[in-house]
Order: C-alpha cells, then structure tokens, then sequence
C-alpha cells in the first residue's frame, strides 16, 4: 500500500510519496510584484483564534517591532475562543492603529490581502499542513514561521522564509536580522516559485499518478 504523506521526510519508507496539498488553481497566478521593504511592513495572520495558533504571540511581536522603530501593521484573518481578548488587548495597548481583526472573510479579500503583504505570519505551536503559509508564499509574501511540522523543509531551512522561536523577543530579532542583512526580494521570489509548484491541478495528477504507480 501507498501513502500520501505532507512534505519529504529523512529516511522516509519507499511506500510514501511526498504530497502537497493546494488551493489556487494555475489560473489564479499573478506577475511577481517586488515590494519595498523600507515602508510600512504590511503583515497576514490566517487561522484559527485559538491557543495553538499563538495570535496573541503574533500580536506582541507587531506591537514591539513598532515600539523599536520597524513600523509594521497586522492584519488577522479567522474566529475563535480568543479573539474578544485579543480585541481587548490591542484596545488597551492603543494598537487600533496598526492591528485589525477582520474575522472570517471571503477567499478573494484574504488573497487580495495576501497580493500586497510583505509577511504571512503564523507561529503554531502545530500544524497537519500549514496552508496558510503555503497560500502567501504563492502570491509572494516571505512566510514567518516556527520550526514545526514540515515547515522547516517547506521554508527550505531558512532560504524561503522567516523561521522564529516562540518568544517575541527573539522573533522580532530574527525579523530584524532579515530586514538588515537578507536579500528579501529574492526569498520572496523563492517563496513564490515553491509554491506555485502546487496548484490544484498538480494536486490532481498527483492523486492521479499515486494510484496508478
């Protein structure tokens, strides 16, 4: 028997075949649109409001890049247990300004966010497949992750994105590190081509071909 099993592992069984999962068709491609990463940092968070999704770690981080001179601005996108806290402390913290919650919304608003952002942040504390990373990186904002799951492979360790540790602190140095020393343009290109490997009709073949084989 043959498994479909999420990204390429180390000494995986020649039973497994490497898959990926999508969500944008070949048809829903766009020309690389270079950003300019001395403005405004225009960042995305997509998932669940939840504990494991570390939104308020996701927030902090926003908030000290900010208070260190990086202006950034966050948009969140998702529902959960967490969000009327979460609510409360960007009011109490006055960060109306630069952090919305936008809830649950259409697939075309999230993309059109996902066009213009320079980041996709989400530092899970797990993830099955994390497809919310994979559908900024098809529109070429740098991913900002943890080391989890196959993110790392997914990130090519460091080559297509951002990988931060659980504490803010040190995630806002890493993000200042990359903004100083790193070539973003070309992660961010590197980011886009990846993923754009992925698109439901490979997925498709794919499924396809493992049955075939």
């Amino acid at each position: 028997m043959r498994i479909l099993v999420y990204g390429v592992w180390q000494n995986q069984s020649p039973y497994v075949t490497p898959f990926i999962s999508a969500t944008y068709f070949d048809t829903e491609k766009v020309p690389y649109l270079r950003k300019d990463y001395t403005q405004t940092l225009q960042f995305v968070f997509t998932g669940a409001l939840v504990v494991g999704k570390r939104p308020l770690l996701t927030i902090k981080t926003i908030e000290l890049l900010n208070e260190k001179g990086v202006a950034a601005q966050l948009q969140m996108f998702g529902e959960g247990i967490m969000r009327s806290e979460l609510e409360a402390y960007v009011v109490e913290n006055n960060l109306e300004q630069c952090i919305t919650l936008q809830g649950n919304q259409e697939k075309e608003l999230v993309r059109e966010a996902l066009k213009k952002a320079h980041f996709t942040i989400l530092p899970s504390k797990s993830e099955g497949w994390p497809k919310a990373v994979a559908e900024g990186m098809f529109f070429g904002s740098i991913p900002v992750s943890t080391k989890i799951s196959c993110l790392e492979w997914m990130l090519n360790y460091g080559q297509r994105g951002i990988l931060i540790e659980p504490d803010v602190n040190a995630a806002v140095q890493e993000i200042e590190r990359h903004l100083r020393d790193v070539d973003l343009d070309t992660m961010a290109k590197a980011a886009l081509y990846w993923s754009r490997q992925y698109t439901q009709e490979t997925l498709k073949a794919a499924i396809v071909q493992n049955m075939l084989d």
